[in-house]
């Protein structure tokens, strides 16, 4: 089996360190190893074993190859900022923060959800579908796959996608040469003061999605989508 990696594009400041198992025999275990070691200032590692048991806390400090077992590391930056109103500048400090987080050994880079503005379902307004893209030549998608063939980094590349007469909360995976792999459109769409995501976003059509990038087997789930 090999493992798959479940990203939410709901932020956080720091990285994951995922250690992927292959085991000779799936039906052991009934779902891959995926361990965990959680690292930036502002994320601790967990105090509680986690309770599934395919689940550990740590990684092993040095993953070996044995027989029946091959170890591998993924490096995974999840990463915050501050968004202006200016969509140019939030997308020249994705950028800056995707080439920061390469030389820090990241294989994955995850950009907020919606970073190219500030976060806009707060409030209901017609004029606001004017920040929708097509997925096709989409500019932002274009830029970022170029940043990731440069900096040798998979990206899942969230983006507000008008389609016809529809709009998705749509997350583009981008794999580290380049290669536009496809898109996944946000399945469960919250409602409520302050995230009033149903008057922009129609359910996602797309299914859940899983790519097989250069550094692993990458599915994604957005924000509400964990639920």
């Amino acid at each position: 089996v090999s493992a798959t990696t479940v990203i939410y594009s709901s932020s956080f400041v720091g990285s994951v360190r995922c250690v992927f198992e292959k085991v000779p025999d799936p039906g052991l275990l009934g779902a891959p190893h995926v361990m965990l070691d959680f690292r930036g200032p502002e994320i601790n590692p967990p105090t509680k074993t986690p309770t599934h048991p395919c689940i550990r806390s740590e990684a092993p400090q040095n993953p070996t190859t044995t027989k029946g077992t091959i170890m591998r590391e993924v490096t995974f930056a999840a990463t915050q900022m501050a968004c202006s109103k200016n969509s140019k500048d939030n997308i020249d400090k994705a950028v800056n923060i995707i080439e920061s987080a390469a030389k820090k050994g990241a294989n994955v880079v995850l950009i907020q959800e919606l970073f190219e503005t500030q976060y806009f379902c707060k409030d209901q307004k017609e004029e606001l579908f004017e920040l929708a893209k097509p997925f096709e030549d989409n500019p932002t998608i274009h830029l970022m796959s170029q940043v990731a063939k440069d900096n040798n980094v998979v990206l899942p590349v969230s983006f507000f996608e008008k389609s016809n007469k529809a709009h998705f909360n749509t997350i583009a995976m981008i794999d580290s040469d380049g290669t536009i792999m496809g898109r996944y459109r946000k399945s469960h769409i919250p409602d409520g003061p302050g995230y009033q995501e149903k008057f922009y976003f129609n359910p996602g059509n797309t299914g859940f999605k899983v790519w097989d990038t250069k550094f692993c087997k990458v599915g994604v789930g957005i924000c509400w989508d964990q639920w």
